[in-house]
């Protein structure tokens, strides 16, 4: 079996996955500014969660701690999305389906924003909570995690499809056979001939 090229896919799929976070992060900081009049669903459920690790510039946790830790974050998110897209895609044979690849790198964004969430909190409660841990507050900032992959992960997943489809296109599932020794290219005798051990009547010399 011919393994799939899983390079550019684990590359697209992480790359948007941290500019997405990024770009989720600052539109989040300013959409809690200024929250304008929507309904109570969509408020909670999708645009105060487009910024799944908080923007650390200019709010109340801006400490070069929590810079760093958002850094480190969203980082995290990146490699482990690369990770595990890549991962996925090389089990595939080239010639797979392109929904495999879909499917596993939406999981694999999930997976990436859970880990860089729980960075970001420990550092949260060790640096703003001074080690205090409110209740459910440490379990409430990881579990949303998966809820920003969800909603949004499909962007980065939609892009290593496409990445997988435009590498993979025309490639055999299987190399042609080889077989284990190469033909000299002189004639061999039929196993059933029997032996030539003189001339015959086909030589004219017969007699």
């Amino acid at each position: 079996m011919i393994r799939a090229r899983a390079g550019a896919a684990a590359a697209a799929a992480a790359v948007l996955a941290v500019v997405l976070h990024v770009l989720g992060s600052f539109a989040g900081y300013e959409y809690a500014k200024n929250p304008p009049d929507v309904s109570r669903d969509l408020d909670l459920l999708v645009l105060r969660r487009i910024g799944e690790i908080p923007w650390p510039f200019g709010n109340g946790f801006s400490s070069s701690t929590m810079q760093l830790a958002f850094v480190a974050a969203i980082l995290l998110v990146g490699v482990l999305t690369w990770l595990l897209t890549f991962a996925t895609i090389r089990v595939l044979a080239a010639g797979s389906r392109a929904g495999a690849v879909l499917l596993g790198t939406w999981a694999a964004v999930i997976l990436a924003t859970v880990a860089g969430k729980g960075l970001w909190t420990s550092v949260y409660v060790t640096d703003v909570l001074q080690g205090r841990n409110p209740e459910g507050a440490v379990a409430a900032a990881i579990t949303s995690a998966p809820w920003w992959g969800v909603l949004v992960g499909w962007l980065p997943a939609l892009a290593a499809t496409a990445a997988y489809a435009a590498t993979n296109r025309g490639r055999a599932v299987t190399a042609p056979y080889q077989p284990a020794w190469q033909p000299d290219g002189r004639p061999t005798a039929a196993p059933d001939d029997p032996p030539s051990d003189g001339p015959t009547m086909s030589d004219g010399r017969a007699g």
